[in-house]
């Protein structure tokens, strides 16, 4: 499920049951939204390859902060940005 489309469902829930259920419970759902709103996004871009007779590194720069990490994870280390896409 993408950022948006959790967006959507998280409004459509707090519309359909906003008499149903607790203030608290609104509030949550308003916090997450806005939480989905400002998450940072992108990907991982390869870069340079170095490679030696031993071992072979790879380079992959953060699209959002443009930092090189030698590896790729789920979020960025240096700027928190949720990757997306194929790793």
């Amino acid at each position: 499920m993408t950022n948006k489309e959790a967006k959507n469902r998280l409004t459509s829930l707090r519309m359909s049951y906003k008499i149903r259920i607790e203030e608290e419970d609104i509030e949550a759902l308003d916090r997450a939204i806005e939480s989905l709103e400002n998450q940072k996004t992108g990907r991982w871009i390869r870069k340079n390859d170095i490679c030696t007779s031993r071992v072979q590194l790879y380079q992959f720069e953060c699209s959002n902060c443009r930092e090189i990490n030698t590896f790729q994870s789920n979020y960025c280390p240096s700027c928190g940005a949720k990757m997306e896409g194929d790793k």
